[in-house]
């Protein structure tokens, strides 16, 4: 999530290099946190490991960045996009915006 007013992570943030997704994270209400950026009591970078269970699957996650923030994010296996979305659902950056435009 992108802002001038970042929230302070929840104590049920996912911290550290390697995480695993945590369900129900199949909407962006129910998105998992990730405690990665420059704030107090974030980490730098993770790692995280999800399971695609079908087709119809949406894993989705949580960051809360600050204006100068940057995020680059891999993806491997099976995942057919990925999305930067606003708290709003709005999509800001993604493999499918990237398509478009080329």
């Amino acid at each position: 999530m992108l802002g001038n007013n970042v929230p302070a992570l929840p104590n049920n943030a996912i911290k550290g290099l390697t995480v695993q997704e945590a369900e129900p994270n199949d909407t962006i209400f129910q998105g998992n946190t990730v405690g990665i950026g420059t704030g107090t009591g974030q980490d730098s970078s993770a790692s995280i490991t999800g399971t695609i269970q079908t087709v119809a699957d949406y894993d989705y996650y949580k960051v809360y960045l600050k204006p100068g923030d940057i995020i680059s994010i891999l993806v491997t296996g099976g995942a057919n996009d990925i999305a930067l979305l606003d708290p709003m659902g709005r999509e800001l950056q993604g493999s499918q915006i990237d398509v478009r435009r080329r």
